[in-house]
């Protein structure tokens, strides 16, 4: 997951930033079952960072997470629902997507 997050982020001249390999550490981290990286890759998939946008697969995501007490996984899934329910959700949008991204590392660590 650290790896992740270096890639995240870029440590130039070191290490570029690059979202597709962001989200291929955080998919290996999570197919081992930490909490925290499931958590991660759903938000990358409900996103679109790093891979196609796929809400559902994102749940699928946070689901697991949720299922081993990950709480901001549990307040996703709270917003999805109600947001199913006709209640009122802000999701970020294209032009909010640079302050989704510099958001996400304090979301996640």
């Amino acid at each position: 997951m650290a790896l992740c997050a270096w890639y995240f982020v870029g440590a130039e001249p070191v290490l570029g930033k690059d979202d597709m390999e962001a989200y291929e550490w955080a998919k290996k981290a999570a197919e081992t079952g930490y909490a925290k990286a499931e958590y991660a890759v759903g938000y990358f998939t409900e996103m679109g960072i790093g891979c196609r946008r796929d809400p559902l697969e994102a749940n699928v995501w946070y689901v697991r997470a949720a299922d081993q007490g990950d709480e901001k996984a549990k307040q996703r899934l709270a917003i999805i629902r109600s947001a199913a329910a006709g209640g009122e959700v802000a999701v970020p949008g294209v032009e909010e997507k640079a302050k989704a991204k510099k958001g996400f590392l304090s979301k996640i660590f």
